[in-house]
C-alpha cells in the first residue's frame, strides 16, 4: 500500500514539473511573440506614413520626392530585416 502511494506522489512530482515547464515555455514564447510584434508595428507604421503622405499630396508630388521616400522604404526594410550590408 504505500508502494503505491510513494508511486503516485512521484508522479504527481513529475506532472508537476512538466506542466511548470511548459508554463514557462509558453511564458517565453509570448515574450518573444511581443516583442517581434513590436519591432515589425515601427517599421510598418512608417511605411503607412510615408504611403499616405505620398496619397494625400496626389498630382502634387514630384517624381524626386516620391523616390526620395520608396528610397526610405527600402532602407528601412533593409535595416529592419537584416539585408543592410
Amino acid at each position: 500500500m504505500l508502494e503505491i502511494i510513494a508511486g503516485e506522489v512521484v508522479n504527481r512530482i513529475k506532472i508537476h514539473h512538466a506542466i511548470s515547464s511548459l508554463k514557462r515555455k509558453v511564458q517565453e514564447t509570448n515574450s518573444i511573440k511581443n516583442r517581434v510584434a513590436h519591432d515589425i508595428r515601427g517599421p510598418i507604421g512608417g511605411i503607412i506614413g510615408l504611403a499616405e503622405i505620398i496619397q494625400m499630396q496626389g498630382d502634387k508630388n514630384k517624381l524626386e520626392e516620391v523616390l526620395s521616400f520608396i528610397s526610405l522604404i527600402q532602407k528601412k526594410r533593409k535595416v529592419n530585416f537584416g539585408t543592410c550590408r
